[in-house]
């Protein structure tokens, strides 16, 4: 976080991070980074896919992001659903993924 509160500031156009890396082992602040964010005006984008993969409560995980993101990105979740499913299911089970977290959200 000391390193983010170095380099969020005024000129500052749009902050990306990712919650959960499966690679590091690290769950990012993303509270306390959305604060920073916004405190200089800037949008937070929070991509989820691996923190889906984690919890297992796809619903419950991208309600709770929604909540204080200004955007969520699934990448990584959509390319596992797809790769898990098999090349006849990949696009409905992608669909119904999407369906599922759009509907949480908007719960």
């Amino acid at each position: 976080m000391a390193e983010a509160r170095k380099l969020i500031d005024s000129k500052t156009a749009l902050v990306a991070v990712t919650h959960a890396s499966n690679v590091l082992g690290t769950i990012n602040p993303v509270g306390e980074l959305v604060q920073l964010a916004h405190k200089v005006g800037a949008p937070i984008i929070k991509e989820v896919g691996r923190t889906l993969m984690l919890t297992g409560d796809n619903a419950a995980t991208a309600k709770a992001v929604a909540a204080i993101a200004d955007a969520v990105v699934v990448g990584s979740r959509t390319v596992q659903e797809v790769e898990n499913s098999g090349e006849a299911n990949a696009v409905a089970n992608v669909k119904k993924l999407m369906a599922e977290l759009r509907a949480a959200i908007d719960s």
